[in-house]
């Protein structure tokens, strides 16, 4: 779909699916008896909200209606579940739950061939068989959105639901049609991917079947279910009994029930059978297990995990408090984790706590570290001592204090994500619930309850729900998808059970104390203009440093703001010698420090605020983004300041940081849907421009300490900078906030739009781009795009109306490549607006698809393409392109984190929130006529983009 925010090339969806599918670890959480802590009554709060509407019809079917007020519009999230799933197969049905799942898509009882397709686009409305209708392991999800429940489009999305109960053909041509489509998605996931999560889940929970049963089905599978044994699966498994319907958004309750059993009444009853209590997980403690490593994915992959099995559903108030407190016990020994392993010394990047439930009752929780390169044995052995002292000695204050901030704040961003208008979230956790068999209450009701339960309980009951866990289980360490060479089982055997902790306590004496973080603002920056547009509610405040500040209140960004900084400059400064510099600067906000205080002291004094930073190096500036509750805005900026004006660049930060660099360079090599961008950049620029293109593991490689560490001063010191201040925020706060920290830095150039262009030696290759090229993809897939440059940034009425051709030309791409010829797996397009010059903006088609077909596949977008511009566009699809560009452009104007990084863009790119808010009338302006003219003015050979990545090694040309 074409969305209206920039989209990176090398994001396609492909890649983002390879990158889902990396390695996940995931452990059985028992059920712990808690003792102490505060006992206050909290049962009223379990009771159903009044405002949710739930029930079931005569035939088994339920449903659950959460009526919202969004502010006039008439969106509707539908999600119609059916609770079954890869584990309610039998032996012969191995692939049935996945193409039994789509083959409603193909042709139904109420839709012939094709006909569903045409009529969800002319609503305006997302469907892809990628989106559209997912299934696990224990059930199949269909997700639609409707822009206007009154139009029809609610009855359309509902009869595709009770079709896929009821309604389902089982005809062989039906059959094969899907079943080609179906094994061209299972191509774009890495075998290794998939058999090193069916081992994971083998040997941390060995007979539950989630080994056997993979979500990540492969094509082979599918290409041996015959049609009889998918039509049994489905007999026995879609039934209305198993079949839960939820509404959420702007609709009448009783309007609601009303649609539901005009669409699925009918439906008979029947006998449901089940698969799953074969697979259902014993209760005791599991072994120690430790995996073997796997070759080709591009870490390695290193789990600390904790296992037991209980019952994990929540349907009471003890049950509910028993769940939030093993939450802060896992999430303590997260915060002690991070604090043990991520000080610089060793390998591990990451480290991550889960706990949510699985399989029928079972509760699913574990902690795990990803690290990469010669330290992952070491990590592992830091990671095995922390949890045994941990065992033994119990938590410090801190890390009780760190995760029950983190907890509550988790599940107070879930509460605003609840009221704001992401209907769709609010639908899925309302499947969660409905998955756990327990009350559906409203996500601020949930948070309200977390909140309470979080606040009182004894930081002793958190240690004794960890011992708990501990005598429930045991330890298993399980490390999957390693590259290069990995030592035999017994030397990870000897690294994991040598238990000295003389690494952690040499570590620790190194370190010494903590010093903690002192916000205290000094003299504050003088404002020297203010200028407020009625228009776009954005105030402008220019400070005497140089330093330009916006602010925009957002209603319905409750409890919630984003601060985004722009610094302008960023690789168009770098040369030969200072390459990938910009990118190393910016790892610096992965983990914030600044001159006199580390990396460990500020996670330290950041414990228990709710605060999260992310930075980016663009061609033409540094981004940083906060996002953080109301109450840390002067914290976080002071943390934005003191890093600007300071910045230091840890050993350790480096180290991660090249680990990073290395490791996408390994993903791009082995999947075209992530080289797709890389080869875009390059075949764009000159090949003598060392400035451009991603970097790789010798780029990285090549970046000093020393040097990284002066540039960081240097550019950050002189760096114009743009910021702003969006969501649940005064003006006055805003501003008073930004004065005391942001406009106390060394004074600068004011920004200006003329600080993002580039000189003319950029080095920008103008004319046709042609590239076909290989990569060393396990997965038997291809990427093609085609498209035309030419959409400039500052060109934003273009820009929203190509969103619409976009829109236009991807339905009848997928209409005519998979309905008619069977030969893409998927296919997006998207529009690229030229940040500096027009030529680098783009309209653009991408699809993945099998090697062999990707010229014919290729000819036939350009092909496409050109029908448009011949015979025009058809009312219907024009009206749900425009509905569909609409829809877009209001989830992104009630994006805080959207509107912060636009907002930077106001001076900086001769731009104004203006701009964006009269994009709705660019829109709706948008006509056939128009979009033949746009089609006009980008139809020309000098402007032509075609870009082919095969799996095959063969020569490249240009």
């Amino acid at each position: 779909m074409a969305r209206l925010t920039n989209r990176t090339l090398g994001m396609t969806r492909a890649g983002v699916i390879l990158r889902a599918a990396a390695v996940c670890a995931t452990v059985l959480f028992a059920g712990a008896t808690l003792q102490g802590g505060n006992e206050r009554d909290t049962s009223a709060l379990l009771e159903q909200d009044p405002g949710i509407l739930s029930g079931s019809l005569r035939n088994g079917v339920t449903y659950v209606i959460v009526p919202r007020q969004n502010g006039g519009g008439r969106d509707v999230a539908v999600r119609v579940r059916i609770g079954a799933g890869t584990l309610d197969e039998r032996d012969d049905e191995l692939g049935a739950a996945h193409l039994v799942g789509r083959l409603v898509f193909t042709r139904s009882a109420h839709f012939e061939e094709g006909e569903a397709r045409r009529r969800f686009a002319a609503h305006g409305m997302e469907f892809d068989r990628l989106q559209s209708v997912y299934t696990r392991h224990g059930e199949t999800v269909y997700a639609f959105g409707i822009s206007d429940a009154g139009s029809g489009a609610l009855e359309l999305a509902l009869q595709v639901g009770a079709d896929a109960v009821g309604g389902v053909i089982f005809d062989n041509g039906v059959v094969e049609k899907e079943r080609r489509l179906s094994i061209e998605d299972a191509r774009l996931f890495s075998s290794e991917s998939r058999d090193a999560r069916s081992m994971l889940f083998e040997r941390l929970v060995p007979g539950s079947g989630l080994g056997e049963r993979p979500t990540l089905v492969d094509p082979g599978t599918l290409e041996q279910i015959d049609v009889r044994s998918m039509a049994a699966y489905h007999k026995r498994n879609f039934t209305p009994e198993r079949t839960t319907v939820v509404l959420v958004g702007e609709i009448d309750g009783g309007a609601g029930v009303r649609a539901i059993a005009r669409a699925f009444g009918d439906l008979k009853p029947r006998e449901s059978g089940t698969n799953r209590e074969r697979w259902r997980v014993a209760e005791g403690a599991h072994e120690r297990a430790i995996s073997s490593a796997i070759q080709g994915e591009p870490e390695t992959t290193v789990e600390v995990l904790v296992a037991s099995s209980a019952a994990g559903a929540v349907r009471t108030e003890r049950d509910f408090k028993e769940s939030v407190v093993r939450d802060l016990a896992i999430e303590a020994m997260r915060t002690r984790l991070r604090r043990g392993v991520l000080d610089g010394s060793f390998g591990a990047r990451e480290v991550a706590a889960n706990a949510w439930d699985f399989v029928g009752v079972a509760r699913v929780s574990g902690v795990s570290a990803i690290t990469s390169g010669d330290g992952w044995v070491e990590s592992v052995h830091r990671l095995n001592n922390e949890i045994e002292r941990v065992r033994r000695d119990g938590f410090e204050a801190v890390d009780v204090r760190g995760a029950r901030a983190r907890v509550v704040a988790q599940t107070r961003r879930e509460a605003r994500s609840a009221r704001s208008r992401t209907n769709g979230r609010v639908a899925s956790w309302v499947l969660s619930r409905v998955r756990m068999g327990s009350t559906v209450l409203s996500r601020q009701r949930e948070y309200e309850l977390t909140a309470q339960i979080a606040g009182l309980t004894e930081d002793e009951a958190i240690g004794r729900a960890f011992a708990e866990i501990f005598a429930a289980g045991s330890c298993c360490t399980v490390v999957v998808g390693a590259t290069g060479t990995v030592p035999d089982e017994s030397t990870i055997v000897q690294a994991i059970d040598h238990a000295s902790g003389r690494v952690l306590a040499d570590a620790r004496e190194a370190a010494g104390p903590l010093p903690a973080i002192d916000f205290e603002e000094g003299e504050r920056g003088g404002i020297v203009s203010i200028e407020y547009d009625p228009a776009t509610g954005m105030t402008s405040a220019v400070f005497a440093n140089g330093v330009i500040v916006h602010h925009k209140k957002v209603e319905s960004a409750v409890n919630r703001v984003v601060i985004g900084v722009a610094l302008a400059g960023g690789r168009s400064q770098e040369n030969g010698s200072t390459r990938g510099y910009t990118s190393a600067a910016a790892a610096v906000w992965d983990a914030p420090a600044w001159c006199g205080t580390s990396v460990a002291a500020v996670d330290t004094a950041l414990a228990g605020r709710d605060i999260k930073f992310d930075g980016a190096a663009l061609d033409d500036s540094m981004q940083v983004t906060a996002e953080c509750d109301p109450g840390e805005v002067r914290a976080a900026l002071g943390v934005m300041s003191s890093t600007i004006h300071e910045p230091l660049i840890e050993a350790g930060a480096l180290r991660r940081w090249r680990e990073t660099v290395t490791a996408e360079a390994v993903r791009r090599r082995s999947s075209p849907g992530w080289m797709l961008g890389d080869v875009f950049v390059r075949a764009t620029h000159r090949a003598d421009d060392p400035r451009y293109g991603m970097l790789d593991g010798e780029d990285a490689a090549r970046v000093e300490l020393g040097g990284a560490q002066r540039w960081a001063e240097e550019f950050m010191d002189r760096a114009p900078i743009e910021a702003t201040i969006i969501g649940d925020i005064e003006r006055r706060d805003a501003l008073d906030a930004a004065a005391g920290t942001l406009g106390m830095l060394p004074a600068r150039d004011r920004i200006d739009a003329q600080d993002s262009k580039h000189d003319d030696e950029s080095g920008l290759v103008r004319g046709s781009i042609e590239v076909h090229t290989t990569c060393d993809a396990s997965a038997d897939h291809a990427m093609v795009l085609v498209g035309y440059r030419g959409v400039g940034y500052t060109d934003r009425e273009s820009y929203y109306q190509i969103n619409v051709l976009g829109n236009v030309w991807e339905a009848r791409l997928a209409e005519v490549l998979q309905e008619e010829e069977q030969l893409a797996s998927w296919v997006g397009c998207g529009v690229s607006p030229g940040v500096s010059h027009d030529a680098s903006g783009m309209i653009w088609a991408a699809a993945a698809v099998r090697g062999e077909e990707i010229e014919r596949v290729g000819e036939r977008m350009l092909a496409v393409l050109g029908e448009i511009h011949e015979r025009g566009v058809r009312d219907e699809e024009l009206e749900g392109a425009r509905q569909q560009a609409l829809d877009g452009l209001r989830v992104n104007l009630d994006n805080p984190r959207h509107l912060a990084l636009l907002s930077c863009d106001m001076r900086y790119r001769g731009l104004g929130m203006a701009d964006e808010l009269r994009a709705e009338e660019s829109i709706l302006s948008c006509d056939a006529w128009r979009l033949r003219e746009l089609l006009n003015g980008l139809r020309d050979d000098d402007r032509r983009v075609v870009l082919t990545i095969r799996p095959e090694k063969e020569p490249q040309s240009r």
